[in-house]
């Protein structure tokens, strides 16, 4: 019975899933249930990002608070922190770091999900609803969604609950004493690890002190807490090296493009920039464990 067992369970991912729910307890978030199969194409993830948010859940597989009614049901909707976005110049956040002029199809962000999914072993329906997240806080906030999650990469492996030693919370890691005061737009702190309430703030952070550094890389080493050494332990370049990869995804590139050619008194000295970041943001510097944010 038990071999029957494991062979059903690995070739049923209907049967995997319902387990991880059960498994998890009936009030876990999806985002914590890690994809025990390989993700679904990009066009049959892009056809499920597609649906309803009003259709019935699978059992067992309960979500945070505002993860699945994004923009859909009033309820479930994290408070805008466009007002507080809007106080910060746009003209001073370095054009690499700012949203692109479209938000991105549903094939796009289903395409980035999948890659995201697949590398850091989240369940491929929560990849989809944050990385859904991450477009919509872009706009909102005026930032490069794929620069939102090349943080949330680096910061927290897209892990919602991650909490640093002296106070770094969430997806985004934010500094929730230090934000508390950001966190009054979306019911304060005890949103903290409200995935969606933490990339709002989180982005809204990022946007500030890309603004106060006057260029994305210094922006960057401000949101790790590191404006005052010399050196940010490589964590900007591993953050742009993440979003490097993301931007090279199948129907992403064209995206970055735009972005770059949608101002072409720029477009030479934004692409000069991108090949930088290239250059200089690989896989060469070794981790040296995230430094936790003042800013």
């Amino acid at each position: 019975m038990s071999v029957v067992a494991a062979v059903s369970l690995s070739v049923s991912q209907e049967w995997r899933t319902a387990l991880a729910g059960a498994l998890a307890g009936e009030q876990a978030p999806a985002v914590l249930v890690e994809a025990a199969v390989p993700a679904s194409t990009a066009d049959v993830a892009a056809a499920k990002l597609g649906l309803t948010m009003a259709q019935s859940k699978p059992a067992g597989l309960p979500t945070v608070s505002g993860t699945d009614d994004w923009g859909q049901q009033p309820a479930g909707k994290v408070p805008s922190v466009a007002h507080l976005a809007a106080q910060i110049p746009a003209q001073r956040v370095a054009l690499d770091a700012r949203n692109p002029a479209t938000l991105g199809s549903a094939r796009e962000q289903a395409v980035v999900a999948e890659y995201i999914a697949r590398k850091y072993r989240v369940a491929a329906q929560a990849t989809a609803q944050l990385v859904k997240a991450a477009y919509l806080t872009g706009r909102e906030v005026g930032i490069d969604p794929l620069l939102i999650l090349g943080v949330i990469a680096i910061e927290s492996s897209f892990n919602p609950y991650a909490e640093s030693g002296v106070g770094a919370q969430g997806l985004m890691q934010v500094m929730t004493k230090v934000h508390q005061d950001k966190y009054e737009a979306v019911g304060g702190v005890a949103a903290a690890l409200n995935p969606y309430a933490n990339i709002k703030i989180g982005a809204l952070v990022l946007k500030d002190c890309i603004a106060r550094a006057g260029s994305l890389e210094g922006g960057l080493k401000y949101y790790v807490g590191a404006a005052t050494t010399n050196t940010d332990g490589g964590y900007g370049a591993k953050v742009l090296a993440e979003r490097a990869r993301l931007r090279q995804l199948p129907g992403v590139h064209s995206v970055a493009a735009e972005q770059v050619s949608s101002k072409p008194e720029v477009a030479v000295d934004a692409k000069a920039q991108a090949e930088r970041h290239r250059g200089t943001a690989g896989d060469k510097l070794e981790a040296a464990g995230n430094v936790p944010k003042s800013a």
